[in-house]
């Protein structure tokens, strides 16, 4: 009598009716909470274990003509067992994946660091090479944030002589720079 009972179960669970849903909430509210503890104790991670045993009731509901009720228990533990090796997996595979972007960026960032420090080498030496007087216009307009004015003042010229010695300094730094 009782695998007659059974038997009217599966086939109400694996038919689309009221009675299939209502079975399957049943399955659902009777196993959710220790399928979850089971999966948690696997991922060690709520939000992970919640998507793995939504994910394996989603697997029951749209596999349900071919599950065997009186195995469902079995099934259940084997599908969020999986379900977690598999979120392990792709959590690893995640884990390399960032540590080598990580890894390629501080490359990056040192080899560009390694590229201003010598394209600052670079621009040092050529103003060096510029005519006193044009160098020091330079530096102090560009480096040390003096006017146009202040300039002028200290070397004794015009506003205009500053901008004739700026513009033959940049010149000249542009030239020799574009070369190297």
């Amino acid at each position: 009598m009782h695998s007659i009972h059974r038997n009217q179960q599966t086939l109400n669970f694996r038919m689309h009716t009221d009675k299939s849903i209502t079975r399957f909430e049943q399955l659902y509210k009777s196993n959710y909470e220790r399928m979850y503890y089971i999966a948690y104790d696997f991922v060690g991670d709520s939000e992970d274990a919640r998507d793995v045993v939504s994910d394996v009731f989603t697997k029951v509901w749209n596999t349900r003509q071919t599950i065997d009720l009186e195995k469902i228990d079995g099934l259940l533990f084997v599908m969020v067992r999986n379900g977690c090796m598999d979120m392990l997996r792709k959590r690893q595979r995640n884990e390399r994946y960032i540590n080598a972007c990580l890894a390629s960026m501080d490359e990056e960032a040192e080899s560009t660091m390694q590229e201003i420090e010598e394209r600052t080498r670079q621009v040092q030496k050529e103003l060096d090479e510029l005519p006193p007087r044009t160098r020091f216009v330079i530096e102090e307009c560009c480096c040390n944030d003096r006017t146009y004015k202040e300039v002028a003042e200290i070397l004794q010229i015009t506003t205009s002589g500053v901008k004739q010695h700026i513009v033959k300094g940049y010149k000249q730094l542009r030239e020799r720079l574009r070369l190297k």
